[in-house]
């Protein structure tokens, strides 16, 4: 079973060459139901838990979306969007 990426950085758009550099990895791509705007707190919790990993925009990564994200490993990179945990 391919492990699922969640995009919601609207930058990457939804084009299949913007995921290439993790498809040709093995990884699938999950559909974001919320694609187009800037998830809520319980959107993000929500769409969290049935993925691998995540590319995430910017949505503001609370404790409680980290909770949701547990079983992920976290490596980080941004701005004032990240509470540290």
């Amino acid at each position: 079973m391919k492990k699922k990426i969640l995009v919601t950085a609207r930058s990457f758009g939804k084009e299949p060459k913007n995921f290439k550099y993790f498809t040709d990895r093995g990884y699938e791509i999950a559909e974001n139901p919320y694609y187009g705007k800037i998830l809520t707190e319980d959107e993000l919790c929500e769409v969290l838990r049935d993925v691998d990993g995540c590319l995430i925009g910017l949505e503001e990564m609370t404790e409680k979306v980290y909770q949701a994200a547990s079983h992920m490993v976290r490596r980080r990179c941004g701005h004032s969007h990240v509470v540290h945990a």
